[in-house]
């Protein structure tokens, strides 16, 4: 089973075609959709990512954890629509990075190729507040912040990281 994790609604609902015959039910006071081979997990904005990780990782065992959905780009090469699966993942008060399992951004920049998508392998900054304008998004690049800014992706790839599980970040850049 593959778990999928997004924060907002908007970002379950853009998954949801990739489910059938699915079920909804809470884990720890988090929203699952669940089938045979995935359920997606609503995790709310920033760290409440770590406390949906964890307790749906105390019920379930799956094979894979994906991040996704929207980031704010800080690369000044990224558009709008572009594709960033993550290399690596940090966080601006923790010390060390989690790391996406290269055989997923291999078969997932191959995959985006092939229907035409702009994707990159990149890397990301979890923060704990948005970052909005121009001149926040400014100061991380001036900080050294890689590619894209988020909110979530850390937390579940430290929960992966834990659990010994392979992890993938991707984000459309907003």
């Amino acid at each position: 089973m593959i778990a999928i994790f997004a924060a907002m609604n908007s970002e379950v609902r853009a998954c949801l075609s990739a489910l059938t015959g699915a079920n909804e039910r809470s884990i720890g006071g988090f929203p699952v959709i669940e089938s045979e081979t995935a359920l997606i997990c609503q995790t709310g904005l920033g760290r409440q990512a770590n406390d949906a990780a964890n307790a749906l990782l105390a019920e379930i065992s799956p094979r894979v954890l994906l991040s996704v959905g929207t980031a704010g780009g800080l690369s000044l090469g990224l558009r709008v629509g572009d594709i960033v699966f993550c290399g690596t993942v940090g966080h601006p008060l923790e010390l060390d990075l989690v790391t996406g399992d290269d055989g997923l951004i291999s078969s997932a920049l191959e995959t985006a190729s092939g229907v035409g998508l702009r994707a990159l392998r990149g890397a990301s900054v979890t923060v704990d507040d948005v970052v909005w304008t121009p001149e926040d998004k400014a100061k991380l690049r001036d900080r050294g912040a890689p590619d894209i800014v988020e909110m979530e992706s850390y937390w579940i790839g430290k929960a992966a990281a834990e659990r010994g599980l392979p992890f993938l970040a991707l984000r459309a850049v907003a």
